[in-house]
């Protein structure tokens, strides 16, 4: 019977570990809300898979989607003003990967176009 007991509190001790660790699926946090960075640069990845922000000069929309580890953007657009002095590096995002609160963005042929951090 001590035995038992003993495995009892062994397994309940593993399981309440699992559970703390998110059951050990060692994923990052989701990706929905807001993703900032320099020149004014702002990603809001919304729940219902919409995407909203500003390169720093124009604004921006379309949709993402999670693939694995990737985010994917598709149907983005853009309004096309020209800002004087901004760094306009967020014109076309394609992917990204998070890690923690980072956030990398990817554009066209898979180019590193910058970070973001979670706000």
């Amino acid at each position: 019977m001590h035995i038992v007991r003993r495995r009892i509190a062994l397994l309940t001790a593993c399981l309440l570990a699992l559970l703390a660790t998110g059951c050990g699926t060692g994923t990052a946090s989701s990706p929905e809300g807001t993703w900032t960075g320099p020149e004014d640069t702002e990603l809001e990845l919304a729940e219902d898979g919409s995407v909203t922000g500003s390169d720093g000069c124009n604004h921006l929309s379309g949709s993402w989607e999670q693939d694995g580890d990737t985010i994917v953007f598709s149907g983005m657009i853009s309004t096309l003003m020209a800002c004087m002095d901004v760094d306009v590096w967020l014109t076309d995002p394609r992917s990204a990967t998070i890690e923690g609160d980072t956030m990398v963005v990817y554009g066209p042929e898979d180019a590193e176009l910058g970070e973001l951090q979670r706000s």
